[in-house]
């Protein structure tokens, strides 16, 4: 059930990345953390749609897919990726570089 899809390709994680439900996003990346969530048919990842938020609520949903998921997709839409997103909210992007290096 959690890796089911709506018309826009989109999983239960992007709803919750979109909406900035930290909580839920914990929850379902711990459960299923060896899932791939890929992008939707707008071409943005869960960690795409959180990066593009305001920076105070984002840090929990990107942390929480940061820290839980194995296998992250960093891609959005026109070949942009999670960290162009980030900089243009006027984030310094630590959290996502630093997960970079990791």
């Amino acid at each position: 059930m959690l890796r089911m899809t709506n018309e826009e390709q989109d999983t239960a994680l992007h709803e919750a990345a979109r909406h900035i439900r930290g909580h839920v996003v914990e929850i379902l990346t711990k459960e299923d953390p060896e899932f791939s969530y890929s992008a939707n048919v707008h071409g943005e990842t869960p960690l795409y749609i959180a990066a593009s938020r305001g920076w105070f609520w984002r840090y929990m949903v990107v942390d929480g897919i940061l820290t839980n998921c194995i296998s992250v997709d960093y891609g959005g839409p026109n070949g942009r990726t999670a960290l162009h997103a980030a900089s243009e909210e006027g984030d310094d992007c630590r959290i996502l570089c630093s997960s970079l290096e990791n």
